[in-house]
């Protein structure tokens, strides 16, 4: 599962027919352009703590490192390009919702998000629930550099990686 994907998420083994990949994008402009692949699956919305509708902002080309949230005035990266500032509003579904969807037999390997700062919030929301799922590959901000407004993803996961929520 992959979260936040932009225009190149992980694709599914050619080797092993049993694996899918599901991908959420919340930009439906970018969700469209991503290739069609057998076995993944692509859905046009954005995975938060919370569901419903959100407001998303577009920073960067292709909406690269849009985010639910504000960029700090502190990230020279997210600043100065022709999309910034650009809002949407994106059905947003809560990654609880989506765990508690998929059946339990269904084994989850990994998840992979590049959620532009909501990665931890978004991770934490789900409780026990993150024990099925053995791999995580997330986005941390180094030196305790914040990106956006009012999100963490440094020293808020470090008892995670390290915890009872990790295998």
């Amino acid at each position: 599962m992959e979260l936040g994907s932009n225009l190149d998420p992980i694709l599914p083994p050619p080797e092993d027919p049993t694996v899918s990949v599901l991908v959420f994008e919340p930009l439906y402009s970018v969700a469209a352009q991503i290739p069609e692949v057998d076995r993944r699956h692509v859905v046009a919305a954005a995975v938060s703590d919370r569901s419903g509708l959100s407001m998303f902002t577009m920073y960067n080309d292709d909406g690269l490192s849009s985010s639910l949230a504000t960029v700090s005035v502190s990230d020279k990266w997210n600043s100065g390009r022709d999309t910034d500032g650009k809002r949407l509003i994106v059905p947003c579904v809560a990654l609880k919702d989506v765990l508690q969807d998929i059946p339990t037999a269904t084994s989850i390997w990994v998840l992979k998000t590049d959620m532009q700062g909501f990665d931890f919030r978004t991770v934490q929301s789900v409780g026990s629930l993150i024990t099925r799922i053995p791999y995580l590959i997330t986005e941390v901000s180094h030196d305790n550099f914040h990106s956006y407004d009012g999100l963490s993803n440094v020293s808020r996961v470090i008892p995670y990686q390290t915890g009872p929520f990790f295998c």
